[in-house]
C-alpha cells in the first residue's frame, strides 16, 4: 500500500535570518587654513593716472588650521616653492615676478609682503604704497593677491583673492583773467569779467553749463555752456558785474 502525503501537508519550519545594515562612514572634517580680504581702502580718492596711494587691508584666517609663514603677493603670479628635473616639489622662496604690475606699480618696496603667522580667527592689516601708472586709462582694474603659506602639516598652499581699483581722471582746468582787471570794475556800475577757462590737462574735456556768481554784488549774463576744450585749449566768458 502507498500512502500519498500532499505537499501542503509537509512539515515546513523557517529561521529567520539576522541581517545586519552596515554603518555610512563619516567624511572626515579637512582641517586647513583660508586667508580672506574682508574689506580695502586707498588713502586717496579718487585714484587718477600718476597718483601715489597707500593700500590698507583687513584680512583674516577664516579657515580651520593656522596658517604659518604667510606671504601676500600683490599683482598675484604667485609660485610656492620650486621642483626638481624629476618633478619633486622642493622648499623654496615665494616668487611674485609673474605677477601684473602694468597699471598699479609698489613703491618703497616689493610685491612679497611677509606676513608671517596668521592663527585662526585673527585678522591684521597689511599696508603697501603704490604708484598708478601715468599711462592708466579710466576705468576698474582688478588687482590679483595671492596668500601663500604652509598649513599645519608643512604642505604648501596659495589662495588667490581679487580686488578692484577704480582709476578717475578729473579735468585740470585753470580760471583766469586773459586781460588786467585795474581800474575796469566800479562800485555801483556794471562792467565786464574777461574770464579764462584753460584746460591743463593732456586729455580733452567737456564741459557743462559755467555759472558766474558773487556775494559782493549783482551779476548778468553769467551762465554759459562751454563744450569741448582740447588739451590746451582755452574758452572765454565775459560775464556782468556790477559791486555793491
Amino acid at each position: 500500500v502507498v500512502g500519498l502525503i500532499t505537499p501542503w501537508n509537509w512539515p515546513i519550519n523557517q529561521v529567520g535570518g539576522t541581517g545586519s545594515t552596515a554603518a555610512t562612514a563619516t567624511p572626515a572634517t579637512v582641517m586647513r587654513p583660508q586667508m580672506v580680504v574682508n574689506n580695502y581702502t586707498t588713502s586717496i580718492n579718487p585714484l587718477q593716472p600718476g597718483s601715489q596711494f597707500k593700500l590698507s587691508l583687513t584680512v583674516s584666517n577664516a579657515g580651520s588650521a593656522d596658517a604659518r609663514a604667510v606671504s601676500l603677493v600683490y599683482g598675484g603670479g604667485a609660485t610656492a616653492g620650486t621642483t626638481d628635473p624629476l618633478g619633486t616639489p622642493q622648499a623654496g622662496g615665494v616668487g611674485g615676478a609673474g605677477g601684473d604690475m602694468s597699471n598699479f606699480a609698489p613703491v618703497g618696496s616689493s610685491n612679497v609682503v611677509l606676513l608671517g603667522d596668521v592663527p585662526m580667527g585673527s585678522t591684521l592689516n597689511p599696508e603697501q604704497e603704490f604708484i598708478v601708472n601715468v599711462t592708466t586709462n579710466p576705468g576698474a582694474y582688478p588687482l590679483k593677491l595671492s596668500f601663500v603659506y604652509t598649513d599645519t602639516k608643512g604642505v604648501r598652499m596659495v589662495d588667490d583673492q581679487v580686488i578692484t581699483l577704480l582709476v578717475y581722471s578729473l579735468p585740470q582746468l585753470e580760471f583766469s583773467f586773459y586781460q588786467p582787471m585795474e581800474g575796469m570794475i566800479t562800485a555801483g556800475q556794471m562792467g565786464s569779467l574777461p574770464i579764462q577757462i584753460t584746460n591743463l590737462s593732456r586729455k580733452s574735456v567737456v564741459l557743462g553749463n559755467i555759472v558766474a556768481t558773487s556775494p559782493s554784488g549783482e551779476m548778468s549774463n553769467n551762465s554759459i555752456l562751454v563744450g569741448t576744450l582740447d588739451p590746451g585749449g582755452y574758452y572765454t566768458f565775459d560775464p556782468m558785474f556790477m559791486p555793491f
